[in-house]
């Protein structure tokens, strides 16, 4: 929905209406006030993703020679070559992070101890990033389903940079947990490729005040898009609808706090 405002103006003897429309870039502006918590539409990203029982296959290289296995306890099931894992939660963070938890539990990382967190896109087919896992969740309760080699200390939560980009075109992420005996987690490693999420491309906004006194117009109102996350300037245009949408003012705004857009957004950066 376009507001549009009617303005008299002078010339030579004739009194003439211009039609003043606010626009911001690549909305329809609504008129009137509206609250965000209003819109129930939630991002795919902030969705909990869950994995089946059995995972993906073991992806294993050549064993290193120069790394020393860490001694195995004997209180779990040598013979389960399953590789097992799920994710609890995956959202994208207010600075363009994704902030992932879950678990990931297969007898493979006996020998590999260095545990890696990685952000896959899909739809570049590049690593955009990595984090390494240092210090394991406690998962008591995937002991009690997978009787595997350090399942109790199986969980991880991380928080992996994406970059601006990938986030403005909406791209598909999968992470990927990796068991790696390789301190840089390069070779010799076991992987679980957990489910591919797209990263919310929706482009929102709304006008909640606009008035006009004394020539002087002053608007109130909001746009979210992470297809901003490359593009920091924000404008507000004026364009006089009645005249080809001739430009007449543009104003360089300043970003508000609005936590309600945050709680409605929580997948798009820099809803808040």
């Amino acid at each position: 929905m376009t507001k549009e405002h009617k303005k008299l103006y002078k010339k030579g003897k004739l009194w003439l209406t211009a039609t003043i429309l606010a626009l911001a870039w690549g909305i329809a502006a609504g008129g009137g006030t509206a609250a965000a918590d209003t819109n129930n539409n939630q991002p795919a990203v902030t969705a909990t993703v869950n994995q089946p029982a059995a995972g993906a296959a073991s992806n294993l290289s050549t064993p290193a020679n120069n790394q020393t296995a860490p001694t195995p306890s004997t209180n779990y099931d040598h013979q389960d070559q399953g590789n097992y894992a799920s994710l609890d939660s995956v959202k994208l963070n207010n600075l363009g992070e994704v902030e992932v938890s879950g678990w990931h539990a297969t007898n493979a990382s006996v020998d590999r101890p260095n545990h890696w967190l990685i952000a896959y896109d899909q739809t570049t087919h590049t690593e955009l990033n990595r984090v390494q896992v240092k210090t394991p969740d406690d998962r008591p309760d995937v002991t009690k389903v997978h009787n595997v080699y350090n399942a109790d200390q199986s969980g991880f939560h991380g928080q992996i940079e994406l970059g601006a980009d990938p986030i403005a075109r909406g791209d598909t992420i999968s992470i990927i947990s990796r068991y790696s005996r390789d301190a840089a987690g390069n070779q010799d490693y076991v992987d679980y490729w957990f489910s591919p999420f797209a990263l919310d491309h929706r482009n929102v906004a709304w006008l909640d005040r606009v008035a006009l006194a004394d020539g002087q117009l002053t608007l109130a109102g909001w746009h979210a898009s992470n297809q901003a996350a490359n593009k920091p300037t924000h404008y507000i245009i004026i364009l006089d609808s009645s005249d080809h949408n001739r430009e007449i003012k543009r104003v360089q705004v300043d970003p508000c706090k609005r936590p309600d857009l945050a709680r409605v957004y929580p997948g798009i950066m820099k809803a808040g």
